[in-house]
């Protein structure tokens, strides 16, 4: 069963660095049960792995449980929230990769 969509791009993607992970949990019966947390650490972990040093995501600002998704793996904000040409609020994100 698909449950949604994670993945890294390797190259820039409207002004975020590369890699930049973008993550879509699409089953909303799915949604809060840690999926997309597992998801996430499964992208980093595969990241790390090919000696990456850092990643960088972005979350909709009221999108609060993406923002508390990517707080929890160690994600940080960059700079004040912007608006993007459809007026959508965002907030970029990054976090260092380290292996431990």
């Amino acid at each position: 069963m698909t449950v949604g969509v994670a993945e890294a791009r390797l190259k820039e993607f409207e002004g975020l660095p590369a890699p930049n992970i973008t993550l879509f949990i699409g089953d909303i019966s799915m949604r809060g049960k840690g999926v997309g947390t597992a998801a996430l650490r499964l992208v980093l972990a595969e990241l790390l792995s090919k000696q990456y040093s850092a990643a960088y995501a972005r979350a909709l600002t009221r999108n609060l449980a993406s923002t508390a998704m990517l707080q929890k793996v160690g994600f940080i904000a960059d700079d004040p929230p912007y608006t993007d040409k459809d007026g959508l609020h965002w907030q970029n994100y990054h976090v260092q990769l380290n292996a431990s």
